[in-house]
C-alpha cells in the first residue's frame, strides 16, 4: 500500500493526514517562513485544491512507456468555499529503479496561481520509459505542490 500525504499548515498549526493510496501525492501549503495572506476570495473557508496523477498502465515491465497526466482543480463545493492558492511550485517525481517515488524530479510550474473556481486543468502530460529493477511490476510517482493558501481573514504579514 502506498500513502497519500497531505500537509496543511495555517496560523501555526499543522495537519498531516495519511491515507492508503496507489499513487503518492504530497501537497504542502503555506510553508514555514511564508507570510499568511489576506483571505481570498472573501469568506473562503477551505483548502479545496486537488491534484491528480493518472497513468495509462497499471502494471509495468522494463522498457514499457507510461504516460502520466497531471491535473489540478480548486473548486468550491456547497458550503466549502475554496481559498485561492498563490505562489505555487509544482514538482513531479518519477519512479526510481525500485518503483518508489524517489527518481528524477521535474518542476512543472513556478509562481503559479490556482484561484477559487479553477476547473480541472491539465498541468502536464509526461512520458516515462520504465527503468526498474527485475521483479518490480508497480511504480509510484509523486506530485508536490508548495504554495500559499489565502485563508487568513486579516493580513498577518505586516
Amino acid at each position: 500500500m502506498k500513502d497519500l500525504i497531505i500537509r496543511y499548515q495555517a496560523a501555526g498549526s499543522v495537519l498531516v493526514m495519511r491515507v492508503g493510496c496507489i499513487i503518492a501525492v504530497m501537497m504542502a501549503l503555506l510553508l514555514p517562513g511564508q507570510s499568511l495572506a489576506v483571505q481570498s476570495p472573501a469568506n473562503c473557508n477551505s483548502n479545496r485544491l486537488n491534484t491528480s496523477i493518472v497513468k495509462d498502465k497499471t502494471t509495468v515491465a522494463p522498457g514499457d512507456i507510461l504516460t502520466y497526466t497531471l491535473t489540478v482543480t480548486n473548486q468550491s463545493s456547497g458550503s466549502f468555499i475554496a481559498c485561492d492558492i498563490t505562489s505555487a511550485t509544482v514538482t513531479f517525481t518519477f519512479p526510481a529503479a525500485d518503483g518508489s517515488p524517489t527518481g528524477t524530479s521535474v518542476v512543472i510550474a513556478t509562481g503559479a496561481t490556482y484561484p477559487e473556481g479553477t476547473a480541472i486543468s491539465t498541468l502536464a502530460v509526461l512520458p516515462y520509459t520504465v527503468a526498474v529493477n527485475a521483479g518490480v511490476t508497480d511504480v509510484v510517482a509523486k506530485i508536490e505542490l508548495d504554495g500559499q493558501i489565502n485563508d487568513a481573514p486579516s493580513n498577518h504579514s505586516t
